[in-house]
């Protein structure tokens, strides 16, 4: 079992007497707001991702599985790749694999 180191605190009377003895010729600290950088001409729109998430029958997840592994890419760019090539609008982002696979049947 962790265990974690002990920690000290000190007392409100010790805190008290660490800030008597600071030094009143030190000025207070001063926070400068961070500038945000300029505003591009023209912004790239953020489109927010969703999960799609749908049931089908063992033979098509083995047969979608098995052709994904064939084409060396994920399940869900060999469906994007479908959905495009059946006129849907689909972002080329959403055709590139983001993650490693993992192989069926491991964990």
């Amino acid at each position: 079992m962790k265990t974690f180191k002990p920690s000290v605190r000190p007392s409100a009377t010790e805190m008290l007497a660490a800030a008597a003895a600071a030094d009143p010729s030190v000025p207070p600290a001063k926070i400068t707001p961070a500038v945000p950088p300029p505003l591009s001409p023209h912004p790239e729109p953020v489109y927010e991702t969703v999960q799609v998430n749908f049931r089908v029958r063992r033979r098509l997840a083995d047969e979608l599985a098995d052709r994904a592994t064939d084409e060396r890419v994920s399940q869900r760019v060999l469906i994007c790749r479908a959905l495009q090539a059946a006129g849907f609008t689909v972002d080329p982002t959403d055709l590139t694999d983001r993650k490693p696979r993992r192989r069926r049947g491991s964990i």
